[in-house]
């Protein structure tokens, strides 16, 4: 699951590849250089706790200007590279399994581009530009965030194993040296060997993830104290959540069709969207015949819709320059935007589903090493060659343990990122200005209220149309298609019912329907029980309220969550009252 730097900083690499061809461009970029930045001096001392929200807010203030600039740079200076030529090359980055991935990073190049040709409004450009770049970075927070609080204890566990081992060792090499090892002990000396080598190796990962995160949130503080305990779970993926109440939320909120409205007048965002539906349907998903987010197949599917849609925009961007005049090009040009916008949700849509099957598998593995770990230890005086087997295993569950931790990390990016991509995100230049803990204190605030708004979507969300295939979901499809109660290919859902605008969130049915508050999720029960009184003696609000813990199980996860039932007219109150005390909290 490592793919080199975390997954925002991926994205944010293939954006730092950002050139344009126009040579008129070349003296706007220079003169952006002179703008004022958003940090100067030295960064903020530390806490003595730092959360995931400090972890985005740092590393999107102190990182930000160097990314913006260098995305300017790179899209007004002329360069004899063409934006096919970068699109192609971002698609053929990395290892095969990064395809996604890769497609991920052309569409991001592919959508700052255009906008960069059909708009001249450098201050639209600066902005977008800002607040791209805090989006990934703060993406890449969230995981290496994830990943250090795991690396941080598991390095002190590998050296405890190695230190232990490596007297084993020393003891085999001093006999050796005095010939005096039986053939089977020279075995068991190599294969310790190697299996030290192997610790080591996981080892060097651990330390790596230990400079990333430093770098990327500007700090040589070894001793960090990271807290983990919330965010990850509180903002999980709700089992009732489609691709099409992001888009619905791209379409509302995303700048690009902010532009298009600009620019075009009278554009109409969802008549687009219903355009984009048509020209390029969501991949379809046969579950009966196997084919899954995991499978490759349709990994390959959905990436050559990525291609499509990229190369498609760079064409009308290209025809649109050359006649910048004629309407229809224009009107052509933003409807294949809309296009890739839509085409980005759904492919962020599935990184998240596909993070939580990798999820799923690793941790089949886990059971099963854990099993073969707890029947060698129960053996007495274990012959060489099983102690190397009981050693191997347990430098599988560390590696395992390790895959689990970035399948996990990797997920809460992607999920985040999928919020980004649906136009919801408080980043903006003059928010990156102000101190880390105001900017924490929007980024809590915000996050909180995204959850809110796409749960208030889903109650009146249809099932997404999966191409034709929505009858394979049912549990009796066959016992249906049998007696002829199903049609094997049932006529879609017209376009009017599928892309119908929906109402913007409001308090009135934010509430409707909601009985209860989730004030947080926790894969451990310590973690739990340590913020009910927290938050108990955090929030005077709750005083007399009982907040007691609920176990419930997402995605094959087992999350302990703590959950209150106020009084209904209450609730929304209440709920704002704990994330203006510094906690978590969303309506269920």
């Amino acid at each position: 699951m490592k793919k080199g730097l975390a997954y925002g900083l991926m994205v944010l690499g293939g954006i730092g590849l950002l050139t344009a061809c126009s040579t008129e461009k070349k003296s706007l970029g220079i003169a952006l250089q002179t703008n004022d930045l958003v940090f100067s001096g030295s960064p903020e001392s530390l806490p003595d706790k730092v959360n995931v929200y400090t972890s985005m807010a740092r590393a999107a203030k102190y990182n930000a200007d160097v990314s913006a600039q260098n995305m300017f740079k790179k899209i007004y200076d002329t360069n004899t590279q063409t934006p096919e030529k970068i699109v192609e090359s971002l698609l053929g980055t990395g290892q095969e399994t990064n395809k996604l991935y890769n497609a991920a990073r052309a569409m991001d190049f592919a959508d700052i581009y255009a906008m960069s040709v059909l708009t001249d409004n450098l201050k639209y450009i600066e902005n977008a530009m800002y607040a791209k770049s805090a989006q990934n970075l703060s993406v890449a927070a969230i995981k290496l965030h994830r990943e250090e609080i795991f690396a941080t204890k598991e390095i002190k566990q590998i050296d405890r194993l190695l230190n232990q081992q490596g007297k084993i060792l020393k003891k085999l090499n001093e006999r050796n040296e005095r010939d005096d090892l039986t053939v089977p002990e020279l075995n068991y000396r190599k294969d310790l060997e190697v299996a030290l080598n192997n610790l080591g190796e996981i080892r060097k990962q651990l330390e790596f993830v230990n400079l990333e995160y430093g770098q990327l949130v500007k700090t040589t503080d070894k001793d960090l104290r990271l807290e983990g305990k919330r965010f990850y779970e509180l903002d999980d993926f709700d089992k009732r959540y489609t691709p099409d109440i992001f888009q619905d939320a791209a379409v509302s909120n995303r700048r690009e069709f902010v532009l298009a409205k600009e620019k075009l007048g009278g554009f109409n965002a969802a008549k687009a969207r219903r355009q984009a539906y048509v020209d390029y349907p969501p991949v379809a998903r046969l579950d009966i015949n196997g084919l899954e987010v995991e499978d490759s197949r349709y990994e390959n599917e959905l990436f050559n819709k990525a291609k499509l849609v990229t190369y498609n925009l760079l064409e009308s961007v290209a025809e649109y320059q050359k006649s910048p005049t004629d309407d229809r090009l224009k009107q052509k040009a933003f409807d294949e935007l809309a296009a890739l916008v839509m085409t980005q949700v759904e492919l962020g849509y599935r990184l998240v589903e596909k993070a939580s099957f990798d999820y799923e598998a690793n941790r089949y593995q886990i059971v099963a090493t854990k099993n073969a770990i707890k029947e060698l230890n129960k053996k007495k005086n274990l012959p060489d060659y099983e102690k190397i087997d009981l050693l191997n295993k347990e430098i599988e569950q560390i590696a395992l343990e390790q895959k689990e931790v970035q399948i996990l990390a990797e997920r809460a990016a992607a999920l985040r990122n999928l919020y980004f991509l649906a136009g919801l995100s408080p980043f903006d230049k003059n928010m990156l200005k102000g101190r880390i803990k105001d900017i924490e204190a929007t980024l809590r605030k915000a996050f909180n209220q995204d959850v809110i708004t796409m749960l208030s979507a889903v109650k009146e969300q249809k099932r997404w149309d999966d191409g034709g295939n929505s009858w394979a979901h049912k549990d009796n499809w066959l016992e249906e298609l049998i007696e002829g109660g199903a049609q094997k290919y049932p006529q879609k859902t017209t376009q009017n019912k599928i892309n119908q605008r929906r109402e913007k969130t409001s308090t009135a049915n934010v509430v409707a329907g909601k009985k209860m508050m989730q004030l947080g999720a926790y894969t451990e029960m310590e973690n739990a029980v340590d913020d009910r009184m927290k938050i108990k003696n955090g929030v005077a609000g709750l005083q007399g309220y009982d907040i007691f813990i609920e176990d419930a199980t997402v995605n094959g996860v087992l999350y302990h969550r703590l959950m209150v039932k106020p009084e209904p007219e209450k609730l929304n109150d209440l709920c704002n009252q704990v994330i203006e005390d510094g906690f978590e909290c969303i309506l269920k």
